[in-house]
């Protein structure tokens, strides 16, 4: 088929922007016997992970930890990512059955636009439209936001809007009705332990 020049032009840097997608860069996986700069193999960063988050996880102590690991939080950080570790985490309220959180790095939260605050106003009509004012109510709201919000509360905010109940009404319910939740791991689909959180007693 015969095309003038300005057609073959299209054409070719058309074809180069096709290639340039298949050519970007595949994430690498590490080896198990790859070692980073700082030193750490693939099982030592594996036992620093499980250790760190049996023993200080959401709560407090973490410079504790660090020190006496010899390390920094920085540090750890970086090898958890170095390593891609498959890391699961699942949650548990009122001793319930144990769910998979949906989970969203903090760092693609805080690049979101930030919502209205008028999905903070006080709305509690949910109460006059059938809903009952009952613990099974908040504990299916509680498995909500930790299935899908844990790391992102102000769209479960929007949640709460949409179901006319106020955030200080739900933490006040979640307080009232003594509703807790527990919080578990996985590593690489290893053993599931359970991650030392505030609300973990």
């Amino acid at each position: 088929m015969f095309i003038n020049q300005n057609q073959r032009e299209e054409f070719e840097l058309a074809r180069s922007c096709l290639e340039r997608e298949q050519r970007l860069p595949v994430r690498h996986h590490h080896k198990k016997d790859d070692v980073t700069t700082s030193g750490f193999t693939r099982k030592k960063a594996l036992e620093l992970l499980t250790t760190f988050y049996r023993e200080c996880g959401h709560g407090k102590g973490r410079r504790e930890f660090f020190k006496r690991h010899r390390t920094s939080q920085t540090e750890f950080q970086r090898v958890i990512e170095w390593f891609d570790f498959d890391i699961k985490r699942y949650f548990q309220v009122d001793d319930g059955q144990l769910y998979l959180i949906n989970w969203k790095p903090i760092r693609e939260v805080l690049k979101q636009e930030r919502l209205s605050m008028a999905v903070t106003k006080h709305r509690n009509t949910a109460f006059k439209k059938g809903y009952a004012d009952t613990k099974e109510l908040f504990v299916e709201l509680v498995c909500v936001r930790y299935s899908h919000y844990y790391n992102n509360p102000k769209e479960f905010f929007e949640v709460l809007r949409k179901v006319d109940i106020s955030r200080g009404t739900f933490y006040n319910r979640v307080k009232k009705y003594n509703i807790k939740a527990k919080f578990f791991m996985s590593v690489d689909n290893g053993e599931i332990f359970q991650i030392k959180n505030k609300s973990s007693k």
